[in-house]
């Protein structure tokens, strides 16, 4: 990443105690995987009264910015401003740096529907006065965990390809971050598999599940609107991958499940579930907001 970065761009910090402040890219140091930043991770040190140049620099305390790591800031894509991850792409022998949301140019249906639509209808319904204070879906995050990896890895294998498959992402294989004796679980083991899907993968996945996976489960009657975790965000379970239409039933070993996730910035349950109704989340219609 410290390669796809240059001097001008404009990018976010995503941690430490400048967490959410944007500035311009001043220098890159491949070498060392550090860039600066304008504006963050200041420091101050003493200077002395040195003739440099032609030039006296003037005695006294001086704020600068330090290096950080590139780990610590995601680039800020120039047309949507959104956060977003740089690639590599040779184009006529020329590399090009896509942003992963180049594909958001041509904006899905979905997407499209909920900015000319839905936000207007909720900024009435929920009486905003600031489109900004509009729910929105943030992300989605896909876990499955594979506990039969610590005695067969092929299973882990064809996990991380289902994902794949369904998602149009490459997983990131999760590990266990204690020792369980009672499980035969050490420390370091690969027990499952997550995506983090953001922008057009985002919308596209969700337009997919609710459109065509759902509808495809077995007695299925809606989905419950109760399975909200108190701050908006939306947990369910898929039984099996078969759902998705794009899971082949002869190149699977096992069916498998998976938690779906769905990441809002509602403030509580009710906007939440007021947000993903609108956007065709079908909840059971005795229960489900009217």
């Amino acid at each position: 990443m410290a390669m796809k970065l240059r001097r001008g761009d404009t990018v976010q910090v995503i941690a430490g105690r400048d967490k959410g402040t944007r500035g311009e890219v001043l220098r890159v140091l491949p070498k060392e995987a550090r860039l600066v930043v304008q504006g963050v991770n200041l420091r101050k040190k003493h200077q002395k009264q040195v003739q440099a140049g032609g030039r006296t620099m003037t005695p006294g305390i001086i704020q600068f910015e330090a290096p950080m790591d590139v780990s610590n800031v995601m680039f800020v894509c120039p047309k949507c401003n959104e956060l977003t991850r740089l690639g590599v792409q040779r184009t006529d022998g020329k590399a090009l740096r896509p942003s992963s949301t180049a594909e958001d140019e041509m904006d899905h249906p979905l997407q499209r529907r909920f900015r000319e639509e839905i936000a207007p209808r909720l900024m009435k319904e929920l009486s905003l006065s600031n489109p900004m204070q509009v729910p929105r879906l943030e992300k989605i995050v896909l876990n499955v965990g594979v506990g039969e990896a610590l005695e067969n890895a092929k299973a882990l294998d064809s996990t991380v390809e289902d994902m794949k498959v369904i998602s149009g992402q490459q997983p990131v294989v999760t590990k266990a971050r204690v020792s369980i004796a009672n499980f035969k679980l050490r420390e370091g083991r690969s027990i499952g598999v997550t995506v983090t899907l953001r922008g057009f993968r985002m919308w596209s996945f969700f337009d997919r599940l609710v459109n065509v996976a759902l509808p495809r489960t077995r007695d299925f009657r809606g989905t419950s609107p109760d399975s909200f975790d108190g701050r908006g965000n939306y947990t369910m379970g898929v039984r099996e991958q078969l759902v998705f239409p794009e899971i082949e039933y002869d190149k699977i070993d096992k069916i498998r499940g998976f938690e779906v996730t769905l990441v809002t910035s509602a403030p509580n349950d009710e906007q939440g579930r007021i947000l993903l109704a609108m956007l065709g989340m079908p909840f059971r219609k005795s229960e489900a907001y009217g």
